[in-house]
């Protein structure tokens, strides 16, 4: 009778299938090692693009980058997730250029109030991101907001009142040098809003309703002003179909 095949190998067989397995395992660990440690693929001067306000040093202080590392041992999503939890900036892209390159592009945060909270000062976004804690000192060009319902605030988080994201909404539609000439903003008791210009004029918006149709209406009162050599005392855009403009007395 003929012994059954049970299709089972030799022990030898096995133990020299297993061997090679092992062999090619560390040859292949021996390889990345090898890969790891070369100077080949080592970064030494990453490429930081977009950033105006933060400097190169702190965008790759946030990346939690050291330099020189190996562009293997890098992953770029997590370097783009760690700058984004980060306040002052809103994006970031970050792509490997091979060998030895790596690209960072962020969009920042751009600051446009200085919010009012009890006692405290913070640095406000257009998106109503808290930046930071800080003084008036520090950015006197920001106009400040004020009158906004009180709530927690700190670094990172996102105001969730109503009122505050419709101030900030306002101030996010002017250009810097525009928000650079309010010294105040102020949401008043019925949801209305108002500014205090740096020349001494009151700017009353009423309800924050159109607010893209009523800033261009405060240019052109403003540029209709300019052109005449004349300043107000208060402008009146509540109705910004009959936009209203007091003058002020000449001195």
């Amino acid at each position: 009778m003929k012994p059954k095949h049970t299709g089972a190998l030799p022990p030898v067989r096995r133990a020299g299938k297993g061997l090679y397995l092992a062999l090619a395992l560390l040859s292949l660990a021996v390889g990345l090692y090898a890969l790891a440690s070369s100077s080949y693929f080592l970064l030494v001067h990453p490429t930081v693009l977009g950033n105006r306000t933060l400097s190169r040093q702190e965008v790759l202080g946030m990346a939690g980058l050291r330099s020189p590392t190996n562009l293997l041992l890098i992953s770029p999503r997590s370097v783009a997730r760690r700058l984004e939890r980060s306040p002052w900036i809103q994006s970031a892209v970050v792509t490997r250029r091979w060998p030895r390159d790596l690209t960072i592009v962020i969009r920042e945060r751009e600051p446009v109030a200085l919010l009012e909270m009890g006692k405290a000062v913070f640095l406000t976004a257009g998106d109503g991101i808290i930046m930071e804690a800080t003084t008036v000192e520090e950015w006197p060009r920001l106009p400040v907001l004020r009158g906004v319902p009180p709530e927690p605030v700190e670094p990172g988080k996102r105001l969730t009142r109503e009122e505050a994201r419709q101030a900030l909404g306002l101030l996010a539609l002017l250009t810097p040098q525009e928000r650079a000439e309010v010294e105040l903003l102020e949401v008043l008791a019925g949801g209305g809003l108002r500014f205090q210009r740096r020349d001494g004029a009151r700017v009353e918006w009423g309800r924050p309703e159109e607010l893209t149709f009523k800033v261009e209406v405060y240019r052109a009162v403003l540029s209709d002003l300019d052109k005449r050599r004349q300043r107000a005392a208060e402008i009146d855009l509540s109705n910004p179909s009959a936009p209203i403009a007091r003058l002020a007395r000449p001195e």
